[in-house]
């Protein structure tokens, strides 16, 4: 388990980073396309789908790793490999390195917000990154 430092708070946000790239079972495509990353703690999931240009292949495998976390079958491959799920808020991060997103997330908001109802952000670069995990991790 890892732990993340919140400087103001002083307080350890403890979280569980699952790779879901090296999940067998989604590795053999049972459920399509999957987000890289799922970061669980005890009141948020946060999934993270991470490209160098984003795609629209990278928005469906966003949406598709959250729907199937929705209808509890994703949470059901990962209690068999020991990993519980909390029933938490779901937030989905796109990490993009380059580019313009500004397009694709509102095409991605206007397709899926309604349907998924959880919050959807982007990040271009890793601080950007580090930052937004840390606000979502310590509240």
């Amino acid at each position: 388990m890892s732990e993340l430092k919140h400087s103001r708070k002083r307080r350890k946000t403890r979280y569980i980073i699952v790779d879901l790239d090296k999940i067998p079972e989604l590795k053999s495509g049972i459920l399509g396309l999957h987000a890289d990353k799922l970061i669980i703690t005890n009141t948020r999931m946060v999934v993270v789908e991470e490209a160098k240009t984003l795609k629209k292949r990278d928005l469906d495998q966003l949406a598709n790793t959250i729907k199937e976390l929705k209808r509890n079958r994703l949470s059901s491959i990962l209690a068999s490999h020991g990993i519980q799920l909390p029933n938490a808020e779901l937030v989905g991060i796109l990490h993009c390195q380059g580019g313009s997103v500004d397009s694709v997330v509102e095409n991605l908001r206007a397709k899926y917000i309604r349907e998924l109802k959880t919050a959807i952000y982007t990040v271009n670069c890793n601080k950007h990154l580090h930052i937004l995990l840390e606000k979502l991790l310590s509240k």
